[in-house]
């Protein structure tokens, strides 16, 4: 059987299963053995659009954009991520996909606004002094009392630089691990 009009083999499943530019999976087993479209699934947690193949009795789970990005988009630079190029992450038709490498596929979230801060970036940026959401940190200010002076900083990162004392050990300071830092005593301003 030929697969529908608009749609390829999928390399290594072939007479299998085919796939179209518009993101679609076409599944040559199907009532009466015309075949059918089969339906992708959605991951809740990542909204990452998933396909299932079933071969043999055992079950291949794929990620669609990849399916569809190793078919129908060029790879010359052997580049590793798929991007949604509209940010739209069950958008899988080949004219939204491109190949990037992951400094690519980060700084483009970053652009259109759809990357998200994880607990890590989150805890790091508190640890430095700074504060907000969704990557768009601001420093906060702290001061450091020598004797009866205060002297303001806008950030860790800036006291380190001027004081030559370790941001890891103001910071620990700021939190309450230690007394002071550097013989000074740290507080948020």
């Amino acid at each position: 059987m030929n697969p529908p009009i608009g749609f390829v083999d999928i390399p290594g499943l072939e007479c299998f299963y085919a796939a179209s530019k518009d993101g679609k999976i076409f599944s040559y087993k199907g009532s009466n053995h015309r075949g059918k479209i089969i339906a992708p699934y959605t991951n809740k947690k990542w909204n990452y659009v998933y396909i299932r193949f079933h071969i043999n009795k055992k079950t291949k789970v794929c990620l669609l954009h990849r399916v569809i990005a190793k078919i129908f988009i060029p790879n010359p630079f052997g580049k590793k991520e798929v991007n949604h190029i509209n940010g739209d992450k069950s958008d899988n038709r080949s004219v939204n996909l491109e190949w990037v490498t992951p400094s690519e596929n980060i700084k483009h979230s970053y652009k259109i606004g759809t990357h998200k801060t994880s607990k890590l970036q989150i805890e790091t940026a508190r640890r430095l002094g700074m504060s907000g959401v969704g990557g768009m940190a601001t420093m906060k200010k702290i001061y450091c009392l020598d004797g009866n002076k205060k002297i303001l900083f806008k950030s860790a990162r800036y006291a380190h630089e001027k004081m030559g004392v370790s941001h890891q050990n103001i910071s620990n300071c700021l939190r309450g691990i230690t007394k002071t830092a550097g013989g000074f005593v740290w507080r948020y301003a």
